[in-house]
């Protein structure tokens, strides 16, 4: 796998301005085990009393619905929506992700077997699959940099990442909720640290013009890393009495997405959330709503953007680049080995230009599959490096092979 990609997530009315000019599981429980694995409980009807043949049937629905568990711990729901047939196709071959599982229970009674298994998939060739059938990010899930700023009742809330003086320190509670949200789905959050250098907010949130966001883009990026950023307001408002007790309140949030890496906007959006304010703590939750929400669908987006668009076994170009080959003699074996790799096609040797040389190749697996077969080759005595890929180029230089 390659670095990290980061992302842009951009908040509140100016930004927006500034950035823009389920699976059916009814008839079984599981429950993920410390050590790993997954426990699964299914309930069968015995038919004309016939035990062993609903005793496989349980245990071939346990296998199917670990791999849809799984599946459902790592897709967003909106995600699973849209690719809901693909993932049917996955979990209907099951047996091919299962390594090994155990009877744990098995136990009969008014016509229904009930079994439970412990079942340990492997998981990366799961996941393969799920980059295969477009289920899945090609790459590593984007880590995340979130930067919410506003008010909340008509007092300043910072964001974590300017405390004062150019400091960092805590999330604030819209930062919190949507960090909470897009780790469900593994998303990796890049968290400050207190009293660490922190970022001018205000200079990123509200760029003023092209230049300046490519600036933003570029500065965030370098300082953090990564190949985007995150940007944000939010605000709590007061609406009015409805009665000699009670106050209407509101929370809004205007979001945006975007791609640093190609500069362009992903997805924008507005939240809004109504509460009965009766104390501080009102403003409170319906701030961490609105941001719950905004969190769970950016997830989706982000989610989304860095899956392949392409359709399972789909003819695609791979763009290959390697430098440090060094002599014929590599190149024509590299040219040799690629054209066995699964799901290869055709090869055919591009551009020569002094260190580099590129392959074009024609397949109808995904570039993972190729990465994967690049670390196998031997260059006579040699190995071949990944640096980064995505799904349509590949970045790799030939290193000594190790001990």
């Amino acid at each position: 796998m390659t670095g990290r990609r980061y992302i842009t997530i951009l908040i509140g009315a100016a930004i927006v301005s500034s950035w823009v000019l389920a699976l059916d599981a009814a008839r079984a429980q599981s429950v993920r085990l410390p050590g790993g694995g997954v426990e699964v409980e299914v309930k069968i009807k015995i038919a004309s009393g016939d035990e062993a043949g609903a005793r496989q049937k349980a245990l071939d629905e346990a296998k199917e619905k670990a791999v849809r568990d799984f599946i459902d711990s790592r897709v967003p729901p909106g995600v699973k929506k849209d690719k809901i047939e693909r993932i049917k196709e996955i979990a209907s071959s099951s047996e091919s992700y299962v390594t090994s599982w155990e009877t744990v229970l098995e136990e009969t009674g008014e016509g229904v077997l009930t079994l439970r298994a412990r079942i340990e998939l492997d998981e990366n060739k799961l996941l393969s699959a799920m980059r295969s059938a477009a289920v899945y990010p090609v790459r590593s899930i984007p880590k995340v940099f979130i930067v919410v700023a506003g008010t909340m009742n008509g007092s300043a809330m910072d964001s974590a990442w300017n405390q004062g003086g150019f400091q960092a320190g805590d999330m604030n509670p819209c930062e919190e909720a949507m960090a909470r949200e897009m780790a469900r789905y593994g998303f990796e959050i890049v968290s400050p640290r207190r009293g660490a250098p922190g970022a001018n907010v205000a200079a990123i949130m509200n760029p003023q013009g092209e230049e300046e966001r490519t600036r933003v883009f570029e500065t965030v990026s370098g300082l953090y890393g990564g190949e985007a950023v995150i940007i944000g307001q939010a605000v709590t408002s007061r609406l009015g009495e409805e009665g000699a007790d009670k106050e209407t309140g509101e929370a809004t949030l205007r979001v945006a997405v975007a791609d640093s890496t190609k500069k362009r906007l992903i997805w924008s959006g507005k939240y809004e959330e109504q509460f009965l304010a009766r104390t501080p703590v009102s403003d409170l939750e319906g701030m961490e709503k609105v941001c719950s929400m905004a969190g769970s669908e950016a997830a989706e987006k982000l989610f989304v953007a860095w899956t392949p668009t392409f359709k399972p076994g789909e003819e695609r170009m791979i763009e290959l680049t390697v430098t440090g080959l060094g002599s014929y003699s590599r190149m024509t074996t590299l040219k040799d080995r690629l054209a066995e790799s699964p799901g290869v096609e055709k090869v055919r040797i591009g551009m020569v230009g002094g260190e580099e040389m590129v392959f074009n190749l024609t397949a109808k697996a995904g570039a993972e599959s190729v990465v994967d077969w690049l670390a196998e080759i031997d260059l006579e005595g040699s190995r071949l490096r990944v640096e980064k890929w995505d799904e349509t180029s590949i970045f790799a230089s030939v290193k000594p092979a190790g001990p």
